[in-house]
């Protein structure tokens, strides 16, 4: 059995997951991995080379839904060629074009893939919704069980998905309702690499199950107001305009019944789409576009009219690890590489503020990188300090208008003991 709460991204991110919990105090899960082959529809990480010279690789969202090595004998989906490695420039004056505001209605298939567990009462307090995976059997069972009172617990429902494969899953902003993504039982592996999978809506008491849309890639966000979903898929073009970028990126939005699908973002044209998440207004998608280069472009797509509009840009002398929006929809944190030291770098999404938050560390392994997430208020971070010289790794909580740290106390995470 595998179990984890979702929505934790990143290679360090797993070790802060029960601080997560604590600060959130929301209900939140998210995808369990087994292997990342990446696919038209099981996406790659960010970037992770730990060297400027190093040519960049595809960012698009982290794998949502963990894929088994293909057999020999499975068709693969052609994923970019490396290109080569010219210092990153300013971008050109940005153009602004509307993306097609296309309504898009999917036929849904009739296959079930849950059953609902008896109804009984939910655990009191405050909730964490987490997955628990049988890979082999190809079920996920999303239990709430109380923060305060593990032993204090109830299943939801019990999801059946594509042996191999887990599912990805997130909570509303006002609590109300869970969202979840899977692969069906019985897909074939190019199915589930090319085509995609479901994506399904309940009441976070387990009732008023529906899917609201298939050919699913992966599972972006909720909007601020809880109605929508938005979500993605990546598409192989027969006959693309550079050999180097085979995959168009597209974000879809979806009503939390499923009525109605409008496209936000069609780009054939980047190397990497990294989605953001929502203005506070809930009118700008923000976007990360990196370019060939390997530059990092803010851009932000209006949820009405579709006219893309560029922010700003990540200072060519960093190369990101990976980016997450504060929850005000103001700040972008960065997880970055500079002269061989990592580094944590916020910039504000219109570029006019940007700051270090801390520095220093050193060295080639995932514990050596800083990780952070933010806080429900956006007014602090929790961080992963790396271990130095003769001292273990630490867990920190970084004021951010004050400067003051506090370190968490846990257990000594990767040090010389």
């Amino acid at each position: 059995m595998m179990k984890r709460p979702l929505n934790v991204a990143g290679e360090l991110l797993g070790l802060l997951a029960l601080i997560v919990l604590v600060i959130a105090l929301a209900l939140n899960f998210g995808g369990l991995r087994k292997g990342t082959k990446p696919s038209s529809q099981a996406f790659q990480s960010p970037i992770e080379s730990p060297t400027r010279s190093s040519k960049p690789t595809p960012v698009t969202p982290p794998p949502t839904v963990p894929s088994k090595p293909s057999p020999p004998t499975e068709p693969t989906v052609i994923t970019p060629s490396p290109p080569p490695s010219p210092t990153p420039t300013p971008p050109d004056t940005p153009t602004i074009e509307p993306t097609p505001q296309a309504t898009v209605t999917l036929p849904l298939s009739n296959t079930p893939t849950a059953l609902p567990t008896p109804p009984g009462p939910l655990p009191p307090g405050l909730k964490i919704a987490y997955g628990q995976t049988d890979g082999t059997r190809g079920t996920t069972t999303i239990w709430l069980v109380s923060a305060t009172n593990p032993e204090s617990r109830r299943s939801l429902v019990t999801v059946m998905h594509k042996a191999g494969y887990s599912i990805q899953g997130a909570v509303s902003p006002d609590k109300s309702r869970i969202a979840y993504f899977l692969i069906p039982p019985g897909s074939s592996e190019k199915a589930a690499r090319t085509i995609g999978g479901e994506l399904w809506v309940m009441n976070s008491d387990g009732t008023d199950l529906h899917r609201v849309a298939d050919q699913v890639g992966y599972l972006v966000t909720w909007s601020r107001d809880s109605k929508a979903l938005v979500f993605g898929r990546l598409i192989a073009l027969e006959n693309p305009n550079d050999p180097q970028i085979p995959l168009r990126t597209e974000i879809y939005r979806v009503t939390t019944d499923g009525a109605e699908q409008k496209i936000l973002l069609a780009d054939d044209t980047a190397y990497g789409i990294q989605p953001l998440g929502w203005s506070t207004d809930g009118q700008q998608f923000y976007y990360a576009r990196i370019t060939l280069q390997g530059q990092w472009e803010i851009w932000g797509v209006d949820a009405l009219s579709g006219l893309a509009q560029f922010q700003t840009s990540v200072p060519a002398q960093y190369l990101v690890q990976s980016a997450s929006l504060s929850p005000d929809g103001a700040d972008i944190l960065f997880a970055v590489l500079e002269k061989h030291q990592y580094a944590l770098f916020m910039l504000s999404v219109d570029g006019r503020k940007q700051r270090i938050i801390v520095s220093g560390a050193t060295g080639d392994q995932p514990i050596n990188r800083y990780a952070a997430i933010w806080s429900p208020d956006g007014q602090s971070i929790l961080t992963h300090i790396p271990p130095q010289a003769g001292q273990p790794g630490r867990l920190e909580r970084i004021n951010l208008s004050s400067g003051e740290r506090r370190t968490i106390p846990t257990d000594s995470i990767g040090g010389d003991e």
